[in-house]
């Protein structure tokens, strides 16, 4: 039911890039690809490709990167991006309905819910294909709709309406300025972190100004188990230039008490994350 296309983005150092996020179609193939400013860097995607493979093992291809400093470099020729001012790629698989005869911009970004025991599958198997995660919400009640002939779920789905912005911070706020604004109005919660210990106040590493009290929050209240969860999945201080490779052991102080780690596991612990981060947003 699943085919799957391939995106590749890249992460460039442009100090005086676009200080908003351009929609532009390409001169090689018409498709359109975004450059955006991302966390004092610039972010240029995406590529659609067929892709049959691990999406694990999805990467950034010589001539993904090509095409996309190319196009980019057209726009704006003074900028002369090349390879060097690239920081890392990165990569994903789109969960596309099957269609590899199709032209991969062609193909549905909607998304449909099968029941299996109509086609003489299992009883109760629902499977969801296709859709985007912009559109997570609409997906969300198409599936919570299907569920409900065969089980009554305890919650109902909150009225987009009833969502709170209260306390939220400005929309021009810059984690440079503060990194509790990717919080919202949750960021209360992280400073009376740092209000019990005034040490988690701290950055966890000199070249970007995420803290420690993030670390314990992630774990305490975001369900992270491990490095690589807190500095690449709950916080954007993975996606730094540096990695946040010197904030590791820092780090890694506060989560051991907190999940209970023996000493063999607080040692394999920096390389499990230096693997991931290599494996996450390899260098081109």
């Amino acid at each position: 039911l699943i085919g799957g296309t391939k995106g590749s983005h890249i992460v460039v150092d442009w100090p005086n890039g676009p200080q908003h996020a351009l929609f532009v179609s390409a001169r090689e193939d018409g498709r359109p690809f975004f450059i955006v400013p991302w966390y004092r860097y610039t972010l240029i995607g995406t590529t659609d490709i067929h892709y049959d493979g691990d999406p694990s093992t999805a990467e950034a291809t010589p001539d993904e990167v090509r095409y996309l400093v190319d196009e980019c470099n057209r726009l704006f020729p003074a900028a002369a991006i090349s390879r060097e001012d690239i920081l890392y790629s990165y990569s994903g698989v789109r969960p596309l309905p099957h269609a590899p005869d199709s032209k991969e911009g062609t193909i549905t970004r909607s998304h449909m819910v099968i029941d299996h025991v109509k086609t003489g599958g299992p009883e109760g198997l629902l499977s969801v294909v296709g859709g985007k995660l912009t559109t997570y919400r609409s997906l969300s009640r198409s599936g919570l709709a299907a569920i409900r002939k065969r089980a009554q779920p305890s919650l109902s789905p909150r009225a987009a309406d009833a969502l709170s912005h209260d306390g939220a911070p400005p929309a021009y706020a810059s984690l440079d300025d503060d990194p509790l604004t990717l919080y919202g109005h949750r960021a209360e919660e992280v400073r009376a972190i740092v209000a019990r210990d005034p040490s988690l106040g701290e950055r966890i590493c000199e070249h970007n100004p995420e803290i420690l009290a993030q670390v314990a929050y992630a774990v305490e209240r975001e369900a992270a188990v491990t490095l690589a969860d807190v500095f690449l999945r709950r916080l954007p201080i993975g996606w730094s230039r540096c990695g946040a490779s010197d904030g590791a052991a820092g780090a890694i102080a506060i989560m051991a008490p907190l999940l209970g780690w023996d000493a063999a596991r607080i040692a394999a612990e920096p390389a499990a994350y230096e693997r991931e981060l290599r494996h996450t947003l390899p260098r081109v």
